[in-house]
């Protein structure tokens, strides 16, 4: 017959041992998961605000060419208000909505002669904007066809 110690030695040689914690495996993912993902959570924000801002930008850039080409390409002084009240309300209700901003964006004439509609006249609109966070202003020039 066995004796106790050598049935204990038999047991513990045949048995299959199962630690919870003293193994390394996944450990790395869990330490990625603790120490990564608060870092990229604020960075994740900010890049997506800087690219908001960023579109806001491009957005009220592309109004005031749009409104430059609008002015310049009326046939008479007449129907320019007209056109830049067409351009305005598109841009209000399809791209600012969008954007967040607050109030439909302001804009100037500014004409190099008088009327503004002469022949290779110089004419820039400049944009105004403001969002809760930031004001935006943009200007494009356009150029009177030489051939009216």
């Amino acid at each position: 017959m066995k004796k106790a110690s050598e049935a204990s030695e038999d047991l513990t040689r045949n048995s299959r041992t199962i630690s919870f914690g003293s193994s390394e495996s996944g450990s790395a993912i869990i330490e990625f998961l603790i120490f990564a993902l608060p870092l990229f959570l604020p960075l994740t924000i900010f890049f997506q605000s800087i690219n908001h801002q960023s579109q806001i930008e491009f957005d009220i850039a592309n109004y005031a060419r749009q409104l430059a080409r609008a002015y310049v390409s009326s046939p008479t002084e007449a129907i320019t208000a007209p056109r830049l009240a067409a351009v305005q309300d598109l841009f209000t209700a399809k791209v600012f909505s969008r954007d967040g901003m607050d109030s439909p964006a302001s804009y100037v004439v500014t004409c190099e002669s008088s009327p503004c509609l002469t022949p290779n006249a110089k004419v820039e609109i400049t944009v105004t904007a403001s969002t809760a966070a930031k004001n935006f202003k943009a200007s494009a020039i356009e150029y009177v066809d030489a051939w009216r």
